[in-house]
């Protein structure tokens, strides 16, 4: 969503410069807010906001994919249960944030444990690309991840009914 944002913002101002972070907000603090080292989070929040001393608006309703790599053995396959993908080495968004806990509420409402994690990060980066790129791991992603970069990325979304609780942008 960001490179689409600041596509559109530098053509209607180009003479405007970003300087842009990757903040992890696990848990939430929103502390680079209210110091103003950032002026703008771009995010999955808890809705409403929480905090009384800051001001947010709702986007849109994100909903998340679980993802292989194009080359997985999973990649072709038709129709498949969450549970055969259990034994799978995963990539996740540590638990103690606000994806962490919203990809466990899915695994539970199927009857499920998280999955055993090879690894935690809160970098979408590794998650949508470089993770589960290299075949071996597979993960979730935001759909405006997928969305916004068609063709990119070296992932393929599952068809796996995941009913993760679409959150607020």
């Amino acid at each position: 969503l960001l490179p689409a944002i600041i596509t559109y913002i530098s053509g209607l101002y180009p003479k405007i410069i970003f300087h842009t972070a990757q903040i992890s907000f696990a848990p939430l603090h929103f502390r680079e807010l209210r110091e103003r080292t950032v002026e703008l989070v771009l995010g999955r929040i808890p809705w409403p906001l929480p905090e009384a001393d800051l001001d947010g608006a709702v986007l849109f309703d994100e909903h998340i994919h679980i993802v292989a790599g194009a080359q997985s053995r999973w990649a072709h396959r038709r129709r498949i249960a969450l549970s055969e993908l259990m034994g799978e080495p995963w990539a996740l968004p540590p638990p103690d944030s606000l994806p962490g806990r919203l990809i466990a509420g899915a695994f539970r409402a199927h009857g499920l444990d998280l999955p055993a994690t090879s690894v935690y990060t809160a970098s979408i980066h590794l998650l949508a690309n470089a993770l589960p790129g290299t075949g071996r791991f597979l993960t979730v992603v935001p759909a405006s991840v997928l969305r916004f970069n068609p063709g990119r990325l070296p992932v393929k979304v599952l068809p796996v009914d995941f009913p993760a609780q679409p959150g607020r942008i």
